[in-house]
């Protein structure tokens, strides 16, 4: 009698543990997925973080290019040229200031 019970216990036995091996496959296999995703995810991100790194480069260059054609603009301009300059871009700024005030204020809010 004692043969049939341990008999019956270690079946009980056997498969509680292949339900914890059926219930960790599973909870594997999710877990490997969200790494998959997370992977997937990552390499998004870094492909963003290089265009932005290389938009940065290009703005740094751009910017430095504008600051010595300013200078060099400065240095061999007449003063009365440079006074045109500085008015004409203040009447060009006040144009724009005021057609993107009115068209602004001029919308309907939703």
């Amino acid at each position: 009698m004692s043969d049939y019970s341990d008999y019956d216990d270690k079946n009980l036995e056997l498969h509680m543990l292949k339900e914890k091996i059926e219930a960790l496959e599973k909870k594997e296999m999710t877990v490997r997925q969200e790494i998959e995703d997370l992977k997937y995810h990552q390499m998004q991100v870094n492909n963003q973080l290089n265009q932005i790194f290389h938009l940065l480069k290009i703005i740094f260059w751009l910017s430095i290019a504008l600051s010595v054609s300013l200078l060099i603009f400065l240095i061999f301009i007449p003063p009365v040229i440079i006074g045109l300059w500085i008015i004409f871009g203040i009447l060009f700024l006040t144009i724009t200031l005021l057609y993107f005030g009115i068209r602004f204020t001029s919308k309907k809010i939703e």
